[in-house]
């Protein structure tokens, strides 16, 4: 839960949209503020997302994560909770950080230091279908 605590949760940057904000601002969008236990690490579905980040900019889709879970498409592509958190926050701000770590970069990178969201980056490879050249 990287989005949650530490240095990188509160790193401001620039989003591509001209504000800034941050890597929790930008979760509890997608998961709401009670998205996660900080005891077990375990996602709450029935969490409500943020109407609206910091920034002022309006949540793109204000579904919990168990509605979005019950979709036909999550359903088809039988993704987990994790993925489909992962490729929510890649719709919105926080895919300038993901698109850069991915090309091998980091956003505010000094002395090796930077945000760089690992763990969400492998989540988005695993939960987004190769692209239709690559399929078997």
């Amino acid at each position: 839960m990287e989005h949650c605590e530490g240095p990188e949760a509160l790193q401001r940057f620039k989003s591509s949209y001209g504000f800034e904000t941050c890597a929790k601002e930008e979760f509890e969008c997608v998961v709401g503020e009670e998205g996660v236990n900080t005891k077990t690490w375990t996602m709450v579905e029935d969490a409500v997302p943020k109407v609206a980040s910091k920034s002022g900019v309006r949540v793109r889709d204000a579904r919990t994560l168990s509605e979005v879970l019950k979709s036909a498409e999550v359903e088809k592509a039988k993704l987990g909770a994790e993925e489909v958190v992962a490729l929510r926050l890649l719709t919105g701000p926080m895919h300038v950080v993901y698109n850069l770590t991915l090309r091998g970069g980091r956003i505010g990178a000094q002395n090796g230091k930077g945000l760089r969201f690992a763990t969400t980056c492998l989540l988005i490879s695993s939960g987004a279908p190769p692209p239709q050249e690559e399929r078997v």
